[in-house]
């Protein structure tokens, strides 16, 4: 059984919790695992009209038969995992990797008060790159060391791979975008983490799940369905109105895409413009780039 991966192609927003909330639902996934940076991005999702939000859990925690994973590359807030565990009643059927870095009030309070990262790069202020500092220095603190959530500790790689095996649905839900990669992004600014779809893999089931290319995009119905169409305004520093949308293929357990279109107005002029992929982009041409993609 293929394990699917949903990662963001472009500076995040693109849909991904409506997705994995949707699919996990229609296609009843067995598991379902974080990957990602930590509780500086939110997923949003909404079931019978009531919206719903996560920081922490996985966008599946409305399946009750999913079970929740958090891979190891993940950072936890501890207040915000125990607040969502407790929402949605997942007591029994989430777990942490024991190797997760867990973000502690000083973390949060160098985020808050450097010029350098909240005020400069614009950070969310939750501690995720302070911590992930730490981490690289060795000296953060494990979901291990926390007897708090003792009770949700699993080696999460292993439980993915023992499920693939066995021939388990599983599906893996990256955050943020790739744009906002601290590798392949509009450095510096970006997020702390890698989160490709590589990344993400490495981050939930260290890296051994294959990843494979998304099939061909067939437009037209009924293979496509469009679905979370979003509209973010023109951006005159840029130059262009960015749409993007959500398409599903009719087949939900094979493939996902997030298309964005960009659409530039004469040359780019824009400072940002070399840190826009593909090269083609730049271009005095209008172009369309497929910016998000669904791997299986």
């Amino acid at each position: 059984m293929p394990c699917v991966v949903t990662v963001g192609g472009f500076y995040g927003d693109e849909g991904k919790g409506k997705i994995v909330a949707y699919l996990s639902i229609k296609d009843n996934y067995d598991i379902a695992a974080r990957g990602g940076a930590g509780p500086n991005a939110g997923h949003t999702f909404v079931q019978n009209n009531k919206e719903f939000k996560v920081r922490m859990l996985p966008s599946a925690v409305l399946n009750k038969g999913t079970r929740l994973l958090i891979g190891a590359g993940v950072l936890i807030e501890l207040n915000i995992l125990l607040k969502e565990i407790e929402t949605f009643s997942t007591t029994d059927r989430t777990f942490v990797d024991f190797q997760c870095g867990i973000i502690e009030k000083i973390h949060q309070d160098k985020d808050k008060n450097s010029d350098h990262l909240k005020k400069f790069i614009g950070t969310t202020g939750t501690g995720t790159g302070p911590a992930n500092a730490d981490r690289a220095l060795r000296s953060l603190k494990l979901a291990k060391d926390f007897p708090e959530i003792a009770l949700f500790l699993e080696d999460v790689s292993n439980s993915i791979n023992h499920s693939i095996d066995n021939k388990e649905k599983v599906l893996i839900e990256g955050t943020q975008g790739t744009f906002l990669s601290l590798f392949h992004g509009t450095y510096p600014f970006v997020t702390s983490k890698d989160v490709s779809a590589s990344a993400i893999c490495a981050f939930t089931s260290g890296g051994s799940v294959l990843v494979k290319p998304p099939p061909p995009l067939l437009l037209g119905p009924p293979e496509l369905l469009l679905l979370f169409p979003l509209l973010f305004p023109p951006d005159s520093s840029l130059g262009m109105p960015v749409f993007s949308s959500t398409f599903l293929s009719s087949d939900l357990s094979t493939a996902l895409f997030t298309l964005s279109l960009t659409f530039f107005k004469s040359p780019c002029a824009s400072p940002l413009d070399h840190s826009i992929r593909p090269a083609a982009m730049q271009t005095k041409y209008k172009h369309f780039f497929i910016t998000s993609m669904f791997y299986y």
